[in-house]
């Protein structure tokens, strides 16, 4: 940038945009997944199989929630999906607030939502575990061109779909304690 420029740190800028969060109505607990535009190389794949192993794992007490990136959404309108939808998945155009309020588990593959969510987890003692998924190499290598570094800022960056899976497995009865308890099921993967 040259020396002429001063940086300045300035914390959450959207903390201004923060509402009270309300409780989404659901009698399931919730597993929340936030999209990524699904023009980027890897996006639509990843995407895909976290569905399917969250279909394939979680019982019918958990809904899956999925949170279209907005550059997305027009596909969503028209119904013309780039990421295969089926009855299990809820497409959610509310507040991420909301949603992260009342997940039980956040998925996501590098979004900069996740610096926002554990921002929030903070400021309103939540206990939802954040999880990154960056399995797909061309999905790697675009975030390695790009330089993003928020997948590892989660409570737990998957690197391969294999893991993702077993952890899924191994914890679908735990999933509903939360983050305070995300280094204990952390162990018992080991």
């Amino acid at each position: 940038i040259g020396d002429d420029c001063k940086v300045e740190k300035v914390g959450l800028t959207k903390i201004y945009n923060f509402h009270s969060p309300k409780k989404i109505e659901s009698k399931k607990k919730i597993v929340a997944v936030i999209g990524q535009p699904s023009n980027i190389p890897g996006v639509v794949e990843t995407t895909s199989e976290i569905f399917q192993t969250l279909e394939d794992q979680l019982t019918d007490d958990f809904d899956i929630i999925y949170k279209p990136h907005p550059a997305d959404l027009e596909f969503y309108d028209d119904k013309k999906l780039k990421i295969p939808y089926d009855s299990k998945r809820i497409i959610f155009n509310g507040s991420l607030n909301d949603l992260f309020f009342s997940a039980v588990l956040v998925i996501n593959m590098f979004s900069s939502v996740l610096i926002d969510f554990l921002r929030y987890r903070k400021l309103f003692s939540s206990n939802v575990n954040i999880i990154s998924c960056i399995w797909n190499i061309e999905l790697r290598d675009y975030i390695a061109d790009s330089d993003v570094k928020v997948a590892k800022l989660a409570d737990r960056t998957f690197e391969d779909k294999e893991s993702f899976q077993k952890f899924i497995s191994n914890n679908r009865n735990t999933i509903k304690l939360g983050y305070n308890h995300h280094h204990s099921m952390d162990e018992q993967n080991n």
